[in-house]
């Protein structure tokens, strides 16, 4: 996996280049006044979300309280260890909130891509189902009020890379996470818990 320039990923033609040409895309959800998955076929569900202009075509926006887009739930939709996830965020205030999530809060199992109250871009894990939950932040602070492209890549579930406007932020290894399983139980979303703002969303199965 080439990761893209910071130029490529701020004035590059997404819907065309990475959905077209890369045969490890799982889903790119466009936020074309809907949830549709524009690659794959995990199309959404958006609840209260609402859509404007974004940085490719429209975004959705989501007002921090009941906006979210799920995805349904069954542990296969984006339950991998080695994958890429993230996508276009405009944040408006500083607070938690998910961007992609593959969540269990039954038997914490999973992961979460979200936001934290201190600006800055989370990986959340479930690292031993029923026990403990672990995490890693960026170095740096998301801006407020403005189009910032963050990514997550994952390698065989336990080293973590961080990407900020093309630009990588951090590495990390860790204990490796582990999936969200139950096919009731695991939810995979966007946005909510809450996210404010607005936003696109893209899921590889690759790292």
């Amino acid at each position: 996996f080439k990761q893209k320039t910071a130029y490529e990923i701020t004035y590059g033609d997404w819907s065309s280049d990475v959905c077209s040409s890369d045969l490890n895309l799982v889903s790119y959800w466009e936020m074309q006044n809907n949830a549709n998955d524009y690659y794959g076929n995990n199309n959404g569900t958006a609840t209260n979300v609402t859509y404007t202009t974004g940085i490719v075509g429209n975004a959705g926006v989501f007002n921090g309280n009941t906006s979210k887009i799920s995805l349904g739930t069954g542990y296969n939709r984006l339950n991998y260890t080695t994958f890429s996830a993230g996508g276009w965020i405009y944040p408006t205030q500083t607070r938690y909130g998910n961007i992609i999530t593959s969540w269990n809060q039954t038997n914490l199992t999973g992961w979460k891509l979200r936001l934290t109250s201190g600006n800055k871009l989370e990986f959340e894990y479930g690292n031993a189902g029923n026990v403990s939950v672990g995490s890693f932040v960026t170095n740096a602070n998301i801006s407020l009020n403005t189009w910032t492209h963050v990514l997550l890549t994952v390698t065989s579930g336990n080293t973590f890379n961080f990407y900020i406007n093309g630009v990588l932020d951090r590495t990390l290894s860790g204990a490796a996470f582990v999936l969200g399983y139950g096919s009731t139980t695991t939810y995979s979303l966007i946005g909510a818990n809450p996210m404010y703002g607005s936003g696109e969303a893209e899921f590889f199965m690759r790292s």
